[in-house]
C-alpha cells in the first residue's frame, strides 16, 4: 500500500551583513546585532536537512523493497524492517538537533524583543518592529508544532514496521496505520508551508526594519 512521505525541507532565517551605518538608529543597530546572531545559529540547518532527506530516501527505498516481497518472505521483511527502524531513530536524533538549533536561535531573538517593543514610531519603526515580533513568534510556534508532528510521524512509521514483523499481517490494522501516516504527512505538509511563509515574512520584516533604521545591509548568500 502506498505511503505518502513529506520532504523535510524548510527555509532558514537570512543573514544580513552590515555594510555601513553612519546615520543608523542606535536601537535598530542593537536589534540588528541580536537578530543576526539569531540567524547565524540556524546556518547549519541546511546541512542537517540534507542528512534528513538522504535518511528519508533510504527508508523509502527499504519500504518499497518490503512491498515487493511476498508475505511468506518473513525473514527478509523482518530484516528490512529492522534497518528501516534504525533509520527512523537516526532521523529522530537529527530532528532533535534541529530543534535545539531553532530554540537557540529564538533565545537570541528574545534578547532583541525588549528593544523592539520600546522603539518609537519615528520613521515608522514601531509598526515595522511589530511585524518582526509577529512573524518571529508565529514562526517559532509553527516550528514547535511541526517538530511535534514530525516526531509523531516517526512513531507511526516505527509502529508500521512492527506490524510488518508479524507473520500473519492484519490487513485491516496495516491499512489503518498507512491511513494514519498519510493523514499525518498531509498535516506536516501544511505546517511546513506555513513555517516557510512565516520565515519569508520574518526575513522581509527584518530587512524593512533595518532600512527604516538607516542600516545598509547586504544578504549573505555564502
Amino acid at each position: 500500500m502506498k505511503r505518502y512521505t513529506v520532504p523535510i525541507l524548510f527555509i532558514i532565517s537570512c543573514v544580513f551583513i552590515l555594510t555601513s551605518c553612519g546615520f543608523a538608529n542606535k536601537d535598530v543597530k542593537k536589534i540588528y546585532a541580536y537578530l543576526e546572531k539569531s540567524a547565524n545559529v540556524e546556518q547549519n540547518l541546511s546541512d542537517m536537512q540534507k542528512s534528513l532527506i538522504n535518511n528519508q530516501k533510504q527508508e523509502n527505498d527499504i519500504y518499497d523493497k518490503i512491498l515487493d516481497l511476498k508475505l511468506n518472505d518473513g525473514s527478509k521483511i523482518e530484516s528490512l524492517s529492522d534497518k528501516a527502524n534504525k533509520l527512523t531513530e537516526r532521523r529522530k536524533d537529527i530532528l532533535k538537533q534541529e530543534k535545539k538549533m531553532i530554540d537557540g536561535s529564538y533565545k537570541q531573538y528574545e534578547k532583541a524583543k525588549p528593544i523592539l517593543n520600546d522603539l518609537q514610531d519615528k520613521d515608522d519603526l514601531k509598526s515595522k518592529a511589530e511585524k518582526v515580533i509577529h512573524s518571529a513568534s508565529e514562526r517559532y510556534k509553527t516550528f514547535n508544532q511541526l517538530y511535534k508532528d514530525y516526531i509523531d510521524d516517526i512513531e507511526l512509521n516505527k509502529n508500521l514496521y512492527t506490524l510488518l514483523h508479524e507473520k500473519n499481517l492484519d490487513q485491516t490494522a496495516y491499512k489503518k496505520q498507512i491511513d494514519n501516516i498519510n493523514r499525518k504527512s498531509k498535516e506536516i505538509t501544511n505546517l511546513r508551508n506555513k513555517f516557510n511563509d512565516y520565515t519569508k515574512a520574518y526575513n522581509k520584516a527584518k530587512l524593512s526594519l533595518y532600512n527604516a533604521g538607516h542600516l545598509n545591509v547586504d544578504y549573505d548568500d555564502k
